[in-house]
């Protein structure tokens, strides 16, 4: 197998892990947003006087 090849390869496989660790970056961040929203209902509930801005 030649060098061309071989770096070729290694390029496709980190270029296919980059979009699996962005595909699940993009996963947690929404489900972390819908995470602090919940937490900010929650503040407000608790502490009214502060309210939900962050």
């Amino acid at each position: 197998m030649s060098e061309a090849v071989r770096a070729r390869r290694l390029v496709l496989a980190l270029e296919m892990v980059l979009v699996v660790v962005a595909g699940l970056g993009f996963a947690l961040d929404s489900d972390i947003s819908l995470h602090l929203s919940d937490l900010a209902e929650n503040f407000s509930a608790w502490h009214p006087e502060q309210g939900t801005e962050m």
